[in-house]
């Protein structure tokens, strides 16, 4: 057998040490064998390592792809921030500008009053009308429009507007605000003819009926809101979206009629739909006429008779819920401490707007039809006082809110008050 295997070595070693070789045969297989697996192992081994390492690199790519992600991210988030800061820094500069500007609007306008009493009340003609008339409409506008500024910012100080009841008032207030700006700024045709600037006045013209519509809805959204909150105990705060959208658009589709017309202009003392041709109350302009009536007083009086009565009969419902419970809620939480009483106080102020919009709308639609049935003889007060009118329905709007906002923010200290007491006593009897 040995000498088979390695024939080379017979002639050189001794047959003893030959076979000794021979049986080291089956031990070198077995190395080499385990040998091979051995190296099967390394290559796995490799193998699995150079795979981790992979993994390893696409988990750092992924991990440094997020940051970058973040970092970017992070950059436009202050890039948003410093143009919001920029934006909101430009709106109160505006704002303020805009503040300035009715100041002087107000303060030009009451020294011309002032002049114009003392001078007897005697009119000037500007454009056709009263100038008297044009001083008390911008100037009471102005006033309502820094009146209507200070409640909206009150109810961002005290942070009420987190509340629907509130951000629907807030709105309110500022389409009232919108529409005493645009009144106020008439007071430019204390010095300059209406017919020079036409433009301005046709601008001014659809800002204030855009704003007076707005309101209006507004107010009707507010009465419906109240109503299906303190009488049919239903909170329609997901509603807020539809208001809002039903608002604007219904405001920008109204206000657009007057301009397939071509009937926004000079409409006595100030800019609205032109009831007359050339400001002349002897020829009378029937499309208008009718438009104002058919755009404006005849919706506005049927909107707010509506509102107005379902402020009546949620002031009459939350009333007797008042009475009926007083002595249960007295014997329980004191005389103050009724949900309806504390309901009645805080929405006493908004349920009194639209039945105050309402006597107010009632002036200038009366001299409205004297302008288009009497001509040139109607009552020398009507326009001062349709003229004072519009103007209060403004800061009627301001006032309420400030009103309803200092209500509520009375009634929270002394809840908070009543609280502590409560804690109080409930610690002094245990």
């Amino acid at each position: 057998m040995s000498t088979v295997r390695f024939p080379c070595l017979v002639l050189f070693l001794s047959p003893s040490l030959v076979s000794d070789l021979g049986s080291l045969v089956p031990a070198m297989r077995t190395m080499w064998v385990v040998v091979a697996a051995g190296e099967v192992v390394v290559g796995a081994l490799v193998q699995i390592l150079v795979l981790v390492v992979g993994l390893v690199q696409v988990a750092v790519l992924l991990l440094l792809l997020l940051l970058l992600l973040v970092a970017v991210g992070a950059a436009l988030l202050l890039l948003l921030v410093a143009v919001g800061a920029a934006l909101l820094l430009l709106l109160v500069a505006v704002g303020a500008a805009l503040l300035l500007l009715l100041a002087a609007d107000v303060f030009i306008g009451v020294r011309m009053a002032t002049d114009l009493i003392v001078a007897n009340g005697t009119n000037a003609s500007c454009g056709g009308s009263s100038t008297f008339a044009l001083v008390t409409f911008g100037s009471i506008n102005g006033v309502a429009a820094l009146v209507c500024c200070v409640a909206a910012i009150l109810v961002f100080v005290f942070k009420l507007h987190k509340k629907t009841v509130y951000r629907l008032a807030l709105y309110q207030d500022l389409a009232a605000m919108s529409f005493a700006s645009a009144c106020a700024l008439f007071l430019i045709f204390l010095h300059y003819p209406i017919t020079s600037i036409r433009p301005l006045c046709v601008l001014l013209s659809f800002v204030g009926f855009f704003s007076q519509w707005a309101k209006l809805l507004f107010t009707w959204w507010i009465a419906f809101h109240l109503f299906s909150f303190a009488v049919c105990l239903k909170n329609w705060k997901a509603l807020e979206a539809l208001y809002v959208v039903s608002t604007l658009f219904l405001s920008v589709v109204i206000a657009i009629v007057p301009f397939t017309t071509n009937t926004y202009g000079p409409a006595g003392s100030w800019c609205w739909i032109v009831s007359s041709y050339n400001n002349s109350p002897s020829t009378p302009n029937t499309e208008g006429v009718i438009e104002q009536f058919v755009l404006w007083y005849g919706p506005s009086t049927i909107i707010l008779s509506l509102s107005s009565s379902a402020m009546v009969v949620m002031l009459a419902v939350l009333t007797v819920r008042v009475c009926t419970q007083r002595k249960k809620m007295r014997s329980q939480l004191g005389s103050n401490g009724s949900p309806n009483w504390k309901a009645l106080k805080q929405l006493l102020p908004l349920a009194a707007y639209p039945i105050v919009f309402l006597i107010l709308i009632i002036p200038p639609s009366i001299n409205r039809v004297f302008i288009y049935v009497m001509r040139d003889k109607e009552p020398s007060f009507l326009p001062e006082l349709s003229a004072a009118s519009v103007g209060g329905w403004s800061f009627a709007a301001g006032v309420t809110l400030i009103i309803h906002v200092t209500v509520a923010r009375v009634g929270k200290k002394a809840n908070k008050r009543m609280e502590r007491k409560n804690l109080n006593d409930y610690g002094s009897v245990k």
